[in-house]
């Protein structure tokens, strides 16, 4: 199981359903409407990826790398099964990302790492005890931050570290003693094995938000307000059911000038909720 806080100024969080293509895994991502960048999210293998802000740190790379951005999370849960998976498609990447951000990757059979920067290089942290705990701060450099050392994590450890059951209310009661007030714009639990995300929004623990993967498997994309969906917890489903014939997109984006494929280029039809990004050879497919 994994639980994470989304701490950010936007107000407009939503929950958004990919359908399973031939191209592609079916994931539930969390991201924001104004932004449409995905956050985090969990695809039908039980895979997980997360980003936490971190303090910048510049990454040195090998130039032979193909070049990446945010997209390539979304192109990890589109493509991989496992954490094992994900890290042989990161191999080929430069991961500009990382400069600001670690990124937490989990599965369903309890492999965890996490992706960050030690010494201007990429380092991946591993599952040592029973859990693997991040926060905003580098672990490898905390002296980058303002924070030597994070509150919020040192209290996450502290519960953490009395071993207690694996259960969907043993990480509650962590969110609830971590969140940031009125930043926290929202909070997870998942069942990497049951594909099942419990949302609190706006730190609303009483009243969690369920949404089981499998439920949705037949239908089309969709995107739903957290807000609408905490009214109407069917709302996900009725969007969906609504797309249940998706319109199909599939093509490939390339430079006018060079004829260089153009990676993680945002295509959507206009005045439809219907985008996807290029992969990184440019190839486009919904």
């Amino acid at each position: 199981m994994v639980a994470n806080h989304e701490d950010w100024f936007t107000k407009d969080a939503a929950v958004r359903f990919l359908p399973r293509t031939p191209y592609r895994y079916a994931s539930i991502l969390f991201t924001f409407k104004s932004e449409g960048w995905p956050q985090g999210g969990m695809n039908e293998k039980g895979l997980f990826f997360d980003a936490a802000h971190t303090p910048y740190q510049e990454l040195k790379h090998a130039e032979t790398l193909k070049k990446a951005s945010g997209f390539l999370w979304q192109h990890i849960l589109d493509k991989a099964s496992t954490v094992k998976e994900a890290l042989l498609i990161l191999e080929k990447y430069q991961i500009t990302d990382l400069q600001e951000a670690t990124i937490l990757l989990a599965d369903a059979s309890g492999d965890a790492v996490i992706i960050g920067l030690h010494n201007n290089s990429i380092d991946v942290r591993r599952v040592t005890g029973n859990y693997l705990l991040q926060t905003n701060f580098n672990q490898w450099h905390p002296e980058l931050g303002e924070e030597k050392v994070c509150n919020r994590f040192v209290r996450a450890e502290e519960m953490l570290s009395t071993k207690p059951p694996v259960t969907l209310e043993t990480l509650t009661n962590i969110l609830k003693a971590t969140h940031q007030g009125e930043m926290t714009v929202y909070s997870n639990v998942y069942d990497l094995k049951n594909l099942v995300v419990h949302t609190y929004s706006n730190r609303d623990f009483e009243h969690p938000i369920t949404v089981k993967l499998s439920d949705y498997m037949g239908y089309g994309e969709c995107m739903v307000l957290l807000d609408e969906l905490k009214q109407n917890d069917r709302a996900l489903e009725l969007c969906a059911k609504n797309n249940n014939a998706p319109i199909r997109l599939e093509g490939f984006v390339r430079d006018s000038r060079s004829n260089d494929a153009i990676p993680f280029a945002n295509i959507a039809i206009r005045g439809k909720n219907i985008r996807t990004p290029s992969y990184p050879d440019g190839k486009f497919e919904n």
